[in-house]
């Protein structure tokens, strides 16, 4: 039950970066031309808004982790692209109901889990390097607001462990660095690397990196397959977690597919 979560979270908290277009979503600080849509399979939905907007949420655990995101291009400066994403999720549900014995426990049953709101901003840099290659870097700050008692355990699974520590430190600052490009035509590449400054009583830094593959079959249909890796001091020790990355990503939108 362990290793499905691991591999799950990430695929539901991840964003994926690839060659800066507004037909697929990427890292960068571009956002989706308005009306196109980019639906993977297990991860985040996003939809192209007016007046260069990006809406992102998750769907798949929505009814247990009601979610939000909201992505803003807001120009160029000296050929940097810059954007800012701002998200709100509410993960008290979820951490309400994996609080209990047997399959799909993984908080003990008798956890006092409060109300929590969360939020995530985040500043964007991106630059095109040439024609088939970006770099963008991305500076954060998750916030949780607590209200209500509370004891429950910190999360001993890396990946997991990195998104839900904000919750008992209410603040974790983050700085990502990606790059990404085209190998050949309709193949693109991501290479990143997220650390993350922990703030609760184990503090130190923590890390992520991934490479991913994307093929894009059209401008409507793609595979993601990869590797994603975490490392670094835990509240329950050193660690290193290495786990696949796969994901089917629909595209729509009929004003912006050429296909």
């Amino acid at each position: 039950m362990k290793s499905i979560l691991l591999f799950l979270s990430f695929l539901f908290l991840s964003n994926i970066a690839f060659t800066q277009t507004n037909l697929w979503s990427d890292a960068s600080a571009q956002t989706l031309k308005k009306g196109r849509k980019n639906w993977p399979l297990l991860g985040i939905k996003k939809m192209g808004l007016k007046n260069n907007k990006e809406l992102q949420i998750q769907p798949l655990f929505f009814f247990l982790a009601p979610n939000i995101g909201l992505k803003k291009y807001w120009g160029d400066k000296n050929e940097w692209k810059i954007a800012s994403l701002h998200k709100l999720h509410y993960p008290s549900l979820m951490l309400k109901f994996i609080a209990r014995e047997g399959t799909g426990g993984v908080l003990p049953e008798n956890a006092v889990i409060p109300q929590i709101i969360g939020t995530k901003n985040e500043l964007i840099v991106s630059k095109s390097l040439n024609e088939q290659y970006f770099f963008a870097a991305r500076l954060g700050l998750e916030l949780a607001l607590s209200f209500g008692d509370a004891d429950f355990p910190e999360i001993d699974l890396p990946f997991i462990y990195n998104r839900t520590a904000v919750y008992h430190s209410n603040f974790i600052p983050y700085l990502g660095l990606h790059f990404g490009g085209t190998i050949v035509p309709k193949l693109d590449f991501e290479l990143a690397f997220t650390t993350l400054k922990m703030t609760n009583d184990t503090g130190g830094f923590v890390f992520e990196d991934k490479a991913v593959l994307f093929w894009k079959m059209s401008n409507k249909f793609g595979i993601k397959a990869g590797a994603a890796s975490a490392f670094g001091r835990y509240a329950f020790g050193n660690d290193f977690k290495l786990i696949p990355v796969f994901d089917v990503v629909f595209g729509f939108g009929k004003e912006w597919d050429t296909d």
